[in-house]
């Protein structure tokens, strides 16, 4: 393996578990399990009537939307499918009321 290459994995490296930090700091802050043994079952339940999905209590997705090339900082907006886009990150809970 090339030194440029294992620059590359330790750049990435470090990235990620900066990323895998600030989402666990976040998730403490912003996601709210259901309190309590009987919450959890029936949120699952929801899940289950809407979706089909098994003992399922929130759901995260994310998609990338295409973009043209910013002026400023094209670099960081150009992904991994190889054109410029925005990511987003989607969170999904059902609300027991």
């Amino acid at each position: 393996m090339s030194l440029e290459t294992l620059q590359t994995y330790a750049s990435v490296s470090r990235v990620f578990e900066c990323v895998c930090t600030e989402l666990s700091d976040k998730s403490v802050q912003e996601i709210k399990m259901p309190p309590t043994h009987l919450d959890q079952r029936r949120t699952a339940q929801q899940f289950f009537r809407i979706k089909n999905f098994p003992r399922v209590t929130g759901a995260i997705d994310g998609t990338h939307i295409a973009i043209k090339a910013p002026g400023v900082d094209e670099a960081l907006y150009f992904n991994q499918k190889r054109y410029h886009s925005l990511s987003t990150s989607n969170l999904f809970v059902m609300r027991m009321e």
